[in-house]
């Protein structure tokens, strides 16, 4: 029987690299933030209107095919997982200046804590998983080690008993929780 594996020193680096695109995003807001404002609002605009339990369905299917899919994406020597999580800190680092701006620290803590600990936690953990079928893509590629298959297996085996629960609670989190909070406010 195949164990999950966690990849402690990968997702350490996934969250470093989750860190810098946040800090490079909020560093060059004041550039980018009305463009990419107008994506995600666009992007998330069919969101609006769903009824919680659809919302909630809604977020973690996303969340969970785009993890997947980058997860599995490691395939190519890791890079697109690397760009996937320094994207979404970049993303957050540029929401999280605008927030600041015009609703203050306190929202920005209360709307993206909450469920951000779980959320960015599935990412970076999926990020690994992602860095590690790519060590291994890229180890094969040179002939020293024919152990994809096995590291795929592994790694999927952990994504579905570790990074979808927590895409879950992240989802239900940010359903039926966040909206308390900001509302408090």
């Amino acid at each position: 029987m195949l164990k999950s594996e966690f990849p402690l020193g990968l997702v350490l680096l996934s969250l470093t690299i989750f860190a810098v695109g946040a800090a490079a995003g909020y560093l060059s807001a004041e550039k980018v933030s009305e463009q990419l404002m107008k994506v995600l609002s666009e992007e998330l605009s069919p969101f609006a209107e769903l009824p919680p339990p659809l919302l909630a369905l809604a977020i973690f299917t996303n969340n969970f095919s785009k993890t997947l899919i980058i997860m599995l994406l490691g395939l190519l020597f890791a890079v697109p997982p690397v760009l996937f999580i320094l994207a979404n800190g970049f993303i957050l680092g540029v929401v999280g200046f605008e927030v600041i701006e015009c609703k203050g620290f306190l929202f920005l803590v209360l709307g993206v804590l909450p469920h951000g600990v779980f959320e960015v936690s599935a990412a970076a953990l999926s990020t690994a998983l992602g860095i590690k079928i790519g060590i291994a893509a890229y180890r094969r590629a040179k002939r020293r080690s024919f152990e994809v298959q096995h590291t795929l297996k592994l790694c999927l085996k952990t994504y579905f008993s570790l990074v979808v629960p927590l895409l879950l609670l992240a989802a239900l989190v940010e359903t039926y929780v966040t909206p308390l909070f900001l509302g408090s406010l």
